[in-house]
């Protein structure tokens, strides 16, 4: 019998995000455009990785970091900030 594969597939993905995000639940149509949308993203982020995988090596790494960068960065500036 073969062995299961170790990586999560995205409805694991997607299952683990939205038990993390919305403990106490979703209502119908909010679990319904939360699910497009983190599918959306996930289909999105997949077609970036392939056109730099593409990119001629050294090119390749140098997108990927900026790619990663640009995330890290959008995720900082949607943090809820403290009022001081």
């Amino acid at each position: 019998m073969a062995e299961k594969s170790k990586l999560k597939t995205l409805n694991d993905e997607w299952v683990e995000y939205r038990n993390a995000a919305y403990p106490e639940g979703l209502a119908s149509l909010q679990a319904a455009e939360c699910h497009q949308a983190f599918f959306a993203g996930a289909f999105t982020a997949i077609l970036n990785m392939m056109q730099r995988a593409n990119l001629p090596e050294g090119q390749d790494e140098a997108a990927v970091k900026q790619l990663l960068d640009e995330a890290y960065h959008i995720c900082q500036d949607r943090l809820i900030k403290p009022r001081i």
